[in-house]
């Protein structure tokens, strides 16, 4: 007698993508129909046990999505309700599968703050809590877990931010009902307290264009972000087929930011156009600095060669931008597009910085 071996009604998939990476997706077979659900999870290259480790944790992480709808499909079948899917997922490794999809996609600074999010959340012992289990109880611990760890209030609320936008994922992937910091108010979370930010004066800028750098490449990349804004990722990232002739001679920037993964368009200025290099091939990087250079060294020694007595990052350049434009008459919701900025408010601090020295400069005039 044949035993007919009965279809398995969810499949784990792969799909090869150009970039090398493979695509894990769901082949979903109920009620004589056919669907995929893309898992937004991603197999990569395995060049090392490093890379082989964190296939193992993301196929995991596939199967139990898979095994658990499966489940949902025999509950839905028997009339039985059962918990949000993917509630029972460890928060930890859903945490890190979310890390792989941000390193797939080449947001290696959004994966590495993931990390440092797990780091603390393993330190905290929450190791063994399941996805269903973090409740804003739990995220308060939490917040005070990271308040004893002596960290800035800004830095407590970029974890919290990356928390927020994982937890909210979870629930377009199904795997929550709900995000509980959807009832968290910024008011409710940690509340950074205003620091001056550095910045450099128009004059400033003049002396650095005309002082040498150890590093030409590093001068050109810094002086291009003073003048379009650019951070120092997005700077790594550009390739010659991201600046397009607009075609009245005009050059623009049309970058996806490594930060947000949102799309900026920058119309470029004579002076940022003045900081590139000769153009290259389209995949070829217009500012291709060296891992071997030390960026904070030479910069350093060149704003000390130029008499300038200021701590200079890089993304000192970024706030140059941001000051110099609202220095010289551009509006604030202008400045917030150029930059990139999801939220207006985030503008504002630069605002301030401009007013604070409309201040100190009236003050200068001697009383009569």
């Amino acid at each position: 007698m044949k035993i007919c071996k009965a279809k398995e009604p969810v499949r784990l998939r792969f799909r090869k993508l150009a970039n090398g990476n493979t695509s894990l997706y769901l082949d979903i077979y109920q009620r004589g129909r056919r669907r995929y659900e893309f898992l937004k999870l991603y197999l990569i290259p395995e060049r090392n046990a490093g890379d082989r480790q964190r296939n193992e944790q993301t196929l995991s992480f596939a199967n139990t999505i898979k095994a658990q709808r499966v489940i949902d499909m025999q509950a839905a079948a028997h009339g039985l309700a059962v918990p949000t899917s993917g509630g029972r997922v460890p928060f930890v490794e859903f945490l890190q599968a979310e890390q792989e999809v941000f390193r797939a996609r080449g947001s290696i600074s959004y994966a590495k703050q993931i990390g440092s999010l797990i780091g603390h959340l393993e330190r905290f012992r929450a190791g063994g809590v399941r996805l269903e289990e973090v409740d804003r109880p739990f995220i308060e611990c939490f917040m005070r877990h990271l308040q004893s760890c002596g960290l800035r209030e800004s830095s407590q609320r970029a974890y919290l931010n990356v928390m927020a936008v994982l937890l909210a994922r979870a629930v377009r992937a199904g795997l929550l009902s709900k995000s509980p910091m959807q009832a968290m108010s910024a008011a409710d979370l940690p509340q950074p307290h205003y620091r001056q930010r550095s910045f450099l004066t128009l004059q400033e800028v003049q002396q650095l264009a005309a002082t040498p750098c150890r590093h030409e490449e590093v001068k050109r990349a810094f002086l291009f972000s003073c003048f379009c804004g650019l951070r120092y990722s997005d700077i790594l990232a550009l390739r010659w087929k991201n600046i397009r002739n607009m075609g009245d001679g005009r050059l623009q920037v049309e970058i996806v930011q490594q930060k947000t993964q949102e799309a900026v368009y920058l119309p470029l200025s004579d002076n940022a156009v003045a900081q590139l290099p000769s153009r290259g091939e389209g995949e070829d990087a217009v500012f291709p600095l060296s891992a071997k250079t030390s960026i904070a060294y030479t910069l350093t020694r060149w704003a000390a060669a130029a008499g300038i007595e200021k701590h200079v990052t890089f993304h000192v350049a970024r706030h140059t931008c941001a000051t110099l434009l609202l220095t010289f008459g551009a509006d604030l919701y202008t400045v917030s597009k150029l930059l990139g900025h999801s939220d207006v408010k985030t503008t504002q601090i630069y605002a301030k910085v401009v007013d604070e020295k409309k201040r100190q400069a009236v003050d200068l005039v001697p009383h009569i």
